[in-house]
């Protein structure tokens, strides 16, 4: 056998074959990864789920039309609303009596009402929904976990965009653990999974408020 049939497996006719040199042989054995992405929108992107405006203000005005509601979330139900138009998202834990307990962006753990949980950015975010965790069109919640939200508040952490913040919060409330180094649990994908293995919940409905 020869070294060209080692290499291809059989040998082609001489009248159709063109002569490989050794660079070809190389770069056909080769396979050259995809460099990561180096601009620092797209590595944003891509660690944290953000998606563009355009893409983001368009699923905000569908949700907002077309999502089906709940009438009140359960005690210990993880809740969300969009930030950004809906690029990124806010989430804490309801407690009962129309009271949320969440991470604010100044690192302290307080309890606010469903429209101060909306009252994001200084005022400046125009979200109006309030996302609760459900099981078949139903809200799902566990009272440790809203038990664990409520023995938090008052507390002050050091708050970090990426690493230390609502949804971290949030995710310790679930399993109990508060301090992790998990930089995984910082981000809204897997608070998604905590929510769905602890509480078994299977989609995000909006809660439909009266104020």
């Amino acid at each position: 056998m020869s070294l060209f049939d080692i290499i291809f497996g059989s040998e082609p006719s001489p009248s159709t074959h063109k002569k490989k040199s050794f660079f070809d042989l190389i770069l056909k054995s080769t396979t050259i990864p995809t460099p990561p992405p180096t601009d620092p929108i797209t590595r944003l992107k891509n660690i944290t789920g953000i998606k563009d405006p355009f893409t983001a203000a368009a699923d905000a005005v569908c949700d907002t039309v077309f999502d089906e509601t709940i009438e009140q979330p359960k005690v210990g139900s993880v809740v969300l609303c969009g930030l950004f138009f809906g690029m990124a998202k806010h989430s804490g834990i309801y407690i009962g009596y129309n009271q949320i307990v969440h991470l604010n962006g100044d690192g302290y753990i307080e309890k606010v009402s469903a429209k101060e949980f909306l009252n994001r950015l200084d005022g400046l975010n125009f979200s109006v929904d309030i996302y609760v965790s459900c099981l078949n069109g139903k809200p799902v919640g566990s009272k440790a976990v809203a038990d664990r939200a409520k023995k938090m508040v008052g507390k002050k952490l050091d708050y970090k965009l990426f690493e230390n913040n609502c949804h971290k919060f949030s995710s310790s409330c679930l399993t109990g653990i508060e301090k992790t180094e998990c930089f995984r649990t910082s981000q809204f994908p897997d608070l998604k999974i905590q929510t769905e293995k602890i509480l078994e919940s299977n989609e995000w409905l909006v809660w439909q408020r009266s104020s």
